[in-house]
Parts: C-alpha cells; sequence; structure tokens
C-alpha cells in the first residue's frame, strides 16, 4: 500500500512515497481539498457539484465529476491496476471520502497534537505544540478563499492555531523561557489585538524580560548621597533652595537616614521649578483696578434712570479711580434740580391733619350702656 501525504497548511501538496505529485487543473485541485475538508468523512455528489461549480453547475456536471475523480485516483495511486478497487479516494454511498493515514492530512495531524498537548507537563506541552505549529506553512486553503466551504474550514484552523501559540506561550512562561515568546506573541497580537490571553501573556513576558539595573565588575562604583551632604543651590524663577547632590562623602559620626545611590556618569535630571507668581494686590492698593458690579447711586436720588440726572456709569474697558467716581457722582448730584443732599426731597404736611381713627372717632356718637360705661358702634 501506498503512502499518501495532503497538505492544505498553506499550498496544496500531494506527496506518494515521499515524491511530489502533480494533481492537475483548478477543478482537479479543488477537488481534493474539498475531500480533505470533511477530515475522512463521506462527501455526498450533489454537495461537490454545488461546491465544485458554487451554485450553478452545468448539465454535465455529474460526468465532469466522475471524470475529475477518475484522473485525480491515477495521480494518488499511479502503481493500482485498472480492474483493482481503489484504496485513497474510494467510493462510499451517497458520494466520495478520502482516507488516508495517521499523518495522511498536516489538518488532522495538528489538531491530533494540539489535545495532546492539552494534558502534558509544560516541557513535553512545549515539545508537542513546537512541532504541531511547525506543520503551518501559510494560510489553511489559501487557494480556495472565495469558496465558502474553505473559508468555514480556514478560519476554524486558524484559530486553533492562535490556541496553540498561547498554549505553547504558557508552557515557556512556566519553564522560564520568557525571552523566546516575546517575537511570537507580538506578531498574533499585532494580528488579534482583541485577543485578551495574547494581551496578558505578552505583559508577562515583557515583564520578566526587561532590563535590570546590574553592575558589571568594570563599571566604575557608585556615589552615596545623604541628605547631610546635599548643597542647597537656588532654584530658577524664585528665591527658595532646592537640594542637589553633592558628591562629597559623608561626614564621620553623621547618621545618614535612606540614602540615595546614583551611579557615575549618569546625567543629572534637574526638576523644572516654575518661577512664583506675584502675590496678589487687595483692592485699596491698586486703585486704578476696574470695579465691576452695579452702577452707584447717590443715596436719596430718585430722579430716574442715570441718564435724566446727567450722570452715566463708566464704559467697559475704561477704568477709573475711586477718587474720580466720588468727583462723578457729586457732578451728578449737583446737576439734579429735584436731588440735594442737603436739603431732602419734599413731603406732604401732616401738621393740623387728624388720623383716620380720630377722625372716626370724633363723628360716630357715644352711647352709655349699663355701669356708666360708654361704647361706639
Amino acid at each position: 500500500m501506498q503512502e499518501v501525504t495532503v497538505r492544505v497548511l498553506g499550498p496544496l501538496r500531494v506527496t506518494v512515497d515521499g515524491a511530489a505529485a502533480e494533481v492537475g487543473s483548478g477543478r482537479r485541485r479543488e477537488l481534493l481539498a474539498r475531500l480533505a475538508a470533511a477530515g475522512g468523512e463521506v462527501v455526498a455528489v450533489d454537495t461537490l457539484v454545488e461546491d465544485l461549480w458554487q451554485g450553478a453547475p452545468p448539465a454535465q456536471a455529474h460526468g465532469g465529476l466522475q471524470v475529475h475523480v477518475s484522473r485525480l485516483r491515477r495521480v494518488l495511486e499511479p502503481g493500482r491496476s485498472p480492474r483493482a478497487a481503489p484504496t485513497v479516494l474510494v467510493s462510499r454511498p451517497p458520494g466520495y471520502a478520502l482516507a488516508l493515514g495517521p499523518d495522511g492530512l498536516d489538518a488532522r495531524a495538528f489538531t491530533d497534537l494540539l489535545e495532546r498537548a492539552a494534558t502534558a507537563t509544560p516541557d513535553r506541552a512545549d515539545a508537542l505544540l513546537g512541532a504541531a505549529l511547525a506543520l503551518w506553512e501559510g494560510p489553511a486553503y489559501a487557494e480556495f478563499s472565495d469558496a465558502a466551504w474553505a473559508r468555514a474550514e480556514a478560519e476554524r484552523l486558524d484559530e486553533l492555531r492562535q490556541v496553540a501559540l498561547e498554549r505553547r506561550a504558557r508552557a515557556r512562561l512556566r519553564l522560564g523561557r520568557a525571552d523566546a515568546v516575546v517575537p511570537d506573541l507580538t506578531a498574533l497580537v499585532g494580528e488579534h489585538p482583541l485577543r485578551e490571553d495574547a494581551v496578558g501573556l505578552l505583559a508577562v513576558a515583557l515583564y520578566r524580560t526587561a532590563d535590570r539595573p546590574t553592575r558589571s565588575p568594570s563599571s566604575p562604583a557608585p556615589v552615596a548621597c545623604s541628605p547631610t551632604s546635599w548643597a542647597s543651590t537656588p532654584a530658577r524663577g524664585c528665591g527658595r533652595s532646592r537640594p542637589t547632590c553633592s558628591p562629597t562623602a559623608t561626614p564621620a559620626g553623621t547618621r545618614s537616614a535612606s540614602p540615595t545611590v546614583i551611579r557615575a556618569g549618569t546625567p543629572a535630571v534637574t526638576p523644572v521649578v516654575p518661577p512664583a507668581r506675584p502675590r496678589r494686590a487687595s483692592r485699596r492698593a491698586l486703585p486704578d483696578r476696574r470695579r465691576r458690579g452695579r452702577p452707584h447711586r447717590p443715596p436719596g436720588c430718585s430722579a430716574g434712570p442715570p441718564s435724566s440726572t446727567g450722570w452715566a456709569p463708566p464704559r467697559r474697558g475704561r477704568a477709573r479711580s475711586g477718587a474720580q467716581l466720588v468727583l462723578v457722582a457729586a457732578d451728578a448730584v449737583r446737576a439734579s434740580p429735584r436731588c440735594s443732599p442737603r436739603s431732602p426731597p419734599p413731603r406732604p404736611p401732616t401738621a393740623g391733619r387728624p388720623s383716620p381713627a380720630a377722625a372716626r372717632r370724633s363723628t360716630v356718637p357715644r352711647r352709655r350702656g349699663r355701669g356708666g360705661r360708654s361704647w361706639t358702634h
């Protein structure tokens, strides 16, 4: 029995006993890929006709399918006699099936390795997943991306490939090989940025592979600085001082609290101190400051709006001092004919007029009741 291998994880390739075999035309290649996508299951003749001709089969579609099956059998089994029964592309009601060995289809071998790695130890899982991912030579069923059956199978296999990458990265992180998973995870996250597991594993790997500040034997010794050896220099823009580290040693017998280690050759970072803002002066100290609010009117004046008295508030954008406002108010009072600070506005005379209650008592007659008391209606 001849050993036939079909590869669909990338360009479609067929090998017979280790030698590459030429499949032939595009329709014949698509027939082989359609049977391989079924995974050894029987595909009906009507389904093959519908998929190969994409819903528009010709009148002689069934006869053309039988011709392609016969020529494909010659490619897969070149040494078979014409009267012998086929063993690779077999006829089973109601259609055809592709009977291959355990390693005859790379897509099936990939899924088997993925299932075995799910229950293995981290080192064994790393080896199994590495072998499974090595089977990929490109996108699955890339030649037939316009066919509906090929798109569905390609999406399923690509999802399993991403799962395999994440599982291998998790196994390598458990083994302490964080630097080996960064390239694969970076490419995976770039293609699929919404995969939470891949993003989390990449963050862990980048954290574990981050550079740590280590001192080599040839590097100069660090300089220790403490608060007692700081030199105060004035900060830019204000009169306050800021501490700067001086390489002077701490005096003997002096205890330094939480010394800071600064490596020689590292440029010092000078903090940017903003300039101090001037202190805000009071309103009395700024006589020319614009006073906002309601317009001022002299007390006791009720001669109507300011325009009728000859006085108006200052316009916006024109600042006047307090003394100027007082002079303007005084001029307005003097110019008003009915409003003067010396003489209050006239009031109606009230002397000699009886109140309403007194006038009513004087017009109502009094009656005397019992006990000598008088009462009024």
